[in-house]
């Protein structure tokens, strides 16, 4: 499944080159949690919000 990883400007330094408006989109595994995917792109769990 294909999700779009958005995050705040402050944490946009997170996402890798290429990435537009903040976001980008990530295929996953339906297995997979959003956590893994904000620890995948190195986000501070404290600083994430969902």
């Amino acid at each position: 499944m294909k999700i779009t990883f958005k995050l705040y400007a402050g944490l946009a330094k997170y996402l890798p080159d290429g990435s537009h408006h903040n976001a980008i989109d990530v295929e996953l595994d339906r297995q997979k949690s959003i956590s893994e995917i904000i620890s995948r792109f190195d986000v501070p769990p404290e600083q994430a919000h969902l």
